[in-house]
């Protein structure tokens, strides 16, 4: 499973004429001169550490199949600036998007239920992040050492349990960031 892994010249990926399911952990982990890649509609499964330390990639477009993305997939991806959140994604799993210092904003998929710990941890430059009242779960330590304010914009405030959505499953408090809470409907339509 982690074949490429380290290959420093690695540049460019076509998996896209691949009936493939799955990316394995750790496959083109530290492919530090990655910055473009190709996957299949086929693919379901992003394995953990898949990207990790692909310090050179900076979008990638994720088919609407995937229901998983595991731990620390992209962490320290620090020039990706763009990624999808695939349709079918449930859980923004632990270290996700870890260190990947240029990501600014993300639109969350209606499917996300579940942000957990440090998914956008040490992401500097964050600004954004527009939620659906289908999320139910932030960790506390989710958007730990970001940026030290950003937006959070939502639908219908009236659909958001913004009292139970940033508890931990312990009911602390968030007090690692601050945030401005935006209504979307008073905004209009935001382009991401």
């Amino acid at each position: 499973s982690q074949y490429f892994m380290n290959w420093g010249n690695l540049r460019t990926i076509k998996l896209d004429h691949i009936d493939l399911l799955r990316l394995p952990e750790s496959l083109f982990m530290d492919c530090t001169s990655l910055k473009d890649i190709t996957l299949p509609e086929s693919l379901k499964t992003v394995g953990s550490c898949c990207f990790q330390g692909c310090k050179e990639l900076e979008s990638i477009k994720l088919p609407d199949n995937v229901s998983t993305i595991s731990k620390e997939a992209f962490m320290d991806c620090e020039k990706l600036k763009n990624v999808n959140i695939p349709k079918k994604l449930g859980i923004i799993e632990v270290d996700v998007f870890n260190g990947c210092s240029a990501l600014k904003t993300v639109e969350l998929s209606p499917g996300v239920s579940e942000i957990l710990d440090r998914a956008f941890a040490n992401c500097v430059n964050f600004e954004s992040i527009n939620i659906h009242p289908h999320l139910l779960y932030v960790s506390t330590a989710a958007f730990i050492n970001t940026s030290e304010e950003f937006v959070i914009y939502m639908g219908d405030r009236s659909e958001v349990d913004m009292e139970n959505i940033f508890l931990t499953k312990y009911n602390e408090l968030p007090t690692v960031y601050t945030c401005k809470w935006i209504d979307y409907k008073l905004i209009g339509s935001r382009e991401f």
